[in-house]
């Protein structure tokens, strides 16, 4: 491998964590590298792009963590890591992971859709009215969220009619998504990483004192995470799903599955298939832990550009 492009940025939302998990690779990389930040730097990087024997791809988000970049670099027959362009985009779909799970014998919470063509054609209140018998089911309080964002934006706890009406304007207005109702559930939240079907030793637990939806603050600002001493029954249940997770949804080189535990009992939240790579991310925490470097980490994800 002579030299690599890495490619960077994401949505306004994203675009913070893209940066700073790409100065991840910036600092530790081995050899001759340059960094596109995208879309402003498209153009100089398809010119440049014969001077590559590999790309690093590191983008968060819809447009991006969706594989649309990855299908880009198929139709440029350029070598990368990672999962395919259709992984990445059936594992940022919400609700779709969470119903091939389900049916594979994984525990998910109740959910249901808002489609987002019910937001061009009716009100809050009539789409409301329009799914109270699944509310009735699911019923207050429930978690509101888009089905194909990261980082946790746009992701609400609703209480009642009135909350939801509020939240179901400003999504509508903001963001062109469809929406995500699944059962609210008292939690601990666990992320478990994994590298190539088998987990790292180290099982992040989210800290909930402070916040009662885990949100961007949370996981990129707030001072919540810790690596736990975790019981061995459910230390063993975790890691057993999330490999299972991992194959089940054909991922490749790495991934962070994350749990919600209730009562000694873990329910899949959600897979994510380019986790956050900054310095202070989860995966690479937990790669450190289990004893390598994160120039050895860096140097894997080299490695498998192919």
């Amino acid at each position: 491998m002579k030299k690599i492009a890495i490619l960077t940025w994401g949505p306004w939302y994203e675009r913070e964590i893209a940066l700073k998990s790409s100065k991840l690779f910036e600092k530790y990389l081995a050899i001759d590298f340059k960094t596109y930040v995208l879309p402003e730097e498209i153009d100089v990087f398809l010119s440049e792009r014969d001077l590559f024997d590999g790309v690093i791809p590191i983008f968060h988000g819809e447009f991006w963590e969706d594989g649309k970049i990855f299908a880009l670099l198929d139709i440029l027959w350029m070598n990368y890591p990672f999962s395919s362009s259709e992984v990445h985009a059936f594992c940022l779909n919400k609700y779709l992971t969470n119903q091939l799970l389900s049916w594979a014998g994984i525990l998910t919470w109740k959910q249901f859709l808002i489609d987002e063509r019910e937001q061009i054609n009716l009100t809050p209140e009539s789409i409301f009215e329009a799914h109270r018998n699944e509310i009735q089911e699911i019923w207050f309080p429930f978690i509101m969220k888009p089905t194909h964002w990261g980082s946790s934006f746009y992701t609400y706890k609703i209480r009642d009619k009135s909350d939801f009406i509020e939240k179901a304007w400003e999504c509508f207005w903001k963001i062109s998504d469809s929406f995500l109702i699944q059962e609210f559930i008292v939690w601990d939240e666990y992320s478990v990483s994994i590298v190539w079907w088998v987990a790292l030793p180290h099982i992040m637990k989210v800290q909930k004192e402070h916040s009662e939806v885990f949100n961007y603050t949370n996981k990129y600002v707030d001072d919540l995470e810790r690596f736990p001493d975790i019981e061995s029954v459910l230390w063993d249940m975790l890691i057993s799903q999330a490999e299972k997770i991992f194959w089940i949804l054909w991922c490749k080189t790495l991934s962070r599955v994350d749990f919600i535990v209730r009562d000694s009992v873990p329910y899949f939240l959600e897979i994510n298939t380019i986790p956050g790579m900054t310095e202070v991310s989860i995966l690479p925490k937990a790669w450190q832990l289990s004893g390598k470097s994160l120039k050895e980490f860096v140097a894997f994800i080299v490695s498998e550009i192919k």
